[in-house]
């Protein structure tokens, strides 16, 4: 199906402002979709009050409320809403979480315009889409279990771990999570290092994925 001949309403949520405005622009240019843009994902769930878009473009990693927490919730309460992930993460952990939670597509940031274009009338044509490195490591992720550098059943986190983690989980910053327990920036971030350690992850949205799958929060 061609850019052109592409309808609906669509919201981009994502902080990267020129990025998100940048592509309104090029979809409001090329095809007949209207396109809202919203910086983070608590104006965009006060939005679906009064207008509800066909698909959303989810980032991720946001300050305030992440991808993962507002894909759950737009999930739970607009469950018709297709959801696609828009991220430079193609981690298959990262890519089993969001599906979990809701999303039907999933994208990386440096995916080509005609792949775009493919995925946006795939998923108006009611399928499904996940980019191919994302698709193939979703695929090797589900294959094997997850490399940890200590084993579940010793894993141990310290109180103050405990209550960093669901902070993270939140979206909060080093200097938010620092500000909430009176503690530096550079503490918080040596807390992450261990706990990032302990569950065998190399990123934040890893440790959401990682929390929630050992409920941890």
């Amino acid at each position: 199906m061609p850019l052109q001949s592409l309808s609906g309403r669509l919201a981009i949520v994502d902080d990267h402002e020129l990025f998100a405005h940048s592509l309104k622009v090029w979809l409001e240019k090329y095809s007949k979709i209207h396109v809202s843009v919203f910086s983070n994902a608590i104006d965009l769930l006060g939005s679906l009050d009064h207008e509800v878009p066909d698909i959303i473009l989810m980032d991720i990693e946001m300050p305030g409320m992440n991808g993962f927490e507002a894909t759950r919730t737009v999930h739970a309460l607009y469950p018709d809403i297709r959801i696609i992930a828009i991220t430079i993460f193609d981690d298959g952990l990262t890519v089993q979480r969001m599906v979990e939670l809701g999303a039907i597509g999933y994208i990386t940031k440096d995916v080509t315009l005609k792949e775009f274009s493919g995925a946006l009338a795939s998923i108006l044509d009611g399928h499904g889409y996940i980019g191919s490195t994302a698709a193939h490591n979703y695929a090797t992720h589900a294959m094997m279990p997850m490399k940890k550098a200590v084993t579940d059943r010793n894993v141990r986190f310290s109180d103050r771990e405990m209550e960093i983690i669901p902070l993270i989980a939140a979206g909060k910053t080093n200097k938010e999570i620092g500000g909430t327990l009176h503690l530096s920036a550079r503490t918080i971030e040596a807390h992450k290092r261990k706990i990032m350690l302990k569950m065998g992850v190399q990123r934040s949205t890893e440790i959401v994925t990682y929390a929630h799958q050992h409920r941890l929060i």
